[in-house]
């Protein structure tokens, strides 16, 4: 009997410390990542889904699904599933970006949608295929309608590391 009570405390202390370090975690990243309780993203996301549906455009749902990755070229993508569209985004990335230019990245992934880029079957976009930079620089304008030429920009200039893609991409929007 006493075996059990010592392997039920060290199975409290383990999921004890465990939890802990969860806590910890999830407090830390609360820091950069939340904003009433709520993570930036889809707070920033229901401001500019706003924006766009002012204009009388109808989208499906917009669900954001966050990831850590540690490569440095993860860093967001989008994808429609039928039913609802799906922007994935790096939480590693999104540190360095501000309040206006993640708005921008995310009216550029919906834009993806709006535009066309996406088809009614699932299919991921992440702008590496040949042929896609003139989808990029459409995306590109059209989130600029919606949060500002000065905001894509810098979120290009931040995440786009290829030089002359992000060259070509920032001289569509007029920006040099």
């Amino acid at each position: 009997m006493k075996s059990r009570n010592i392997l039920v405390g060290l199975i409290f202390l383990a999921l004890l410390a465990n939890t802990g370090f969860n806590i910890f975690l999830f407090y830390n990243l609360s820091k950069i990542y939340m904003i009433n309780g709520d993570f930036r993203p889809d707070i920033l996301l229901n401001e500019v889904q706003k924006k766009i549906e002012s204009d009388e455009l109808e989208i499906p749902p917009v669900e954001i699904f966050k990831f850590i990755s540690a490569d440095i070229y993860a860093k967001d993508y989008v994808m429609f599933t039928g039913k609802k569209i799906v922007i994935f985004l790096n939480l590693n990335v999104l540190g360095n970006l501000n309040d206006g230019e993640l708005k921008a990245l995310i009216a550029h992934e919906i834009g993806h949608y709006v535009l066309g880029h996406l088809s009614d079957r699932p299919r991921t976009f992440n702008g590496t295929e040949a042929g896609d930079l003139k989808q990029e620089k459409d995306a590109d304008s059209f989130a600029a309608k919606y949060e500002g030429s000065e905001s894509i920009a810098l979120a290009i200039s931040k995440l786009v590391w290829d030089e002359n893609e992000k060259k070509t991409r920032l001289s569509a929007l007029g920006v040099n």
